[in-house]
């Protein structure tokens, strides 16, 4: 449509955020600094080490949880 209007500083910031998140969760340089861990009886509930299984650095955005809401084995 040509409108400009909704791409204001606002929607930049957000989309800086964005991209400021995928690059910490390439995890580069570590596991970053995102954890989520809780009390389950099943391990397919939580992550290991609250970050998940190690991984290579290779630059590929690391995921927790699939959309089931199922811990992801290999990030």
């Amino acid at each position: 449509t040509g409108d400009a209007r909704p791409f204001d500083a606002s929607w930049a910031k957000a989309m800086r955020a964005i991209v400021r998140t995928f690059r910490e969760q390439q995890r580069k340089t570590g596991p970053g600094p995102y954890r989520f861990r809780r009390q389950a009886p099943q391990p397919t509930e939580t992550l290991l080490w609250g970050a998940g299984n190690p991984t290579r650095p290779i630059g590929l955005i690391h995921s927790g949880f699939r959309p089931s809401d199922d811990a992801c084995l290999y990030p």
